[in-house]
């Protein structure tokens, strides 16, 4: 993991096209984002219900679901990689 602004900052250090940035941005950050507001709209109604927050609470669907999903989503370029190889 690396910072945020390094990450925005890096492509223009490397040359990369403002147009390729621009399109390939909103698709790389859109799964963390998904996954982000879907566990603080699980987090809103916990807190809104008084509801004690505990590791059990976090393992409720509303958490579990976009984590699993953004995993999947993570390993997809590593079983690519794997069977392009082959």
């Amino acid at each position: 993991m690396i910072p945020f602004f390094i990450g925005n900052l890096s492509p223009a250090f490397l040359g990369v096209k403002f147009k390729n940035y621009a399109i390939t941005t909103p698709i790389g950050i859109s799964p963390g984002v998904f996954v982000g507001t879907t566990v603080g709209t699980g987090l809103r109604i916990t807190f809104v219900n008084f509801q004690e927050l505990d590791l059990n609470s976090l393992i409720h669907i509303a958490y579990l679901t976009p984590t699993i999903g953004l995993i999947i989503l993570a390993l997809i370029p590593i079983f690519i990689k794997k069977f392009n190889n082959k």
